[in-house]
């Protein structure tokens, strides 16, 4: 019935547009999946990093610190000297 091409045609579009929007839908939300996955990945990271460098901090002040402290003493002599001259 030439009638009912017409409906039927748009009728299949319709169907059409929404299988192509079913499909995009579900590519965007793989990709946004493994964006997230990428970002808990990548901060898991730069956590474990970041504990690192603060171990590192944590021994260099242990060491240098006290360095600092040994070298402050002949220095104040020093100046010491040097002005009582």
């Amino acid at each position: 019935d030439p009638e009912l091409v017409h409906p039927a045609i748009e009728e299949t579009r319709d169907l059409s547009g929404q299988n192509v929007i079913t499909a995009i839908g579900a590519q965007i939300t793989e990709v946004q999946a493994e964006l997230q996955s990428q970002i808990t990945e990548l901060r898991a990271e730069m956590q474990s990093q970041i504990t690192g460098l603060r171990a590192e901090m944590n021994t260099l002040n242990k060491v240098i610190w006290p360095l600092i402290s040994l070298l402050f003493i002949p220095m104040l002599a020093l100046a010491y000297k040097i002005f009582m001259s």
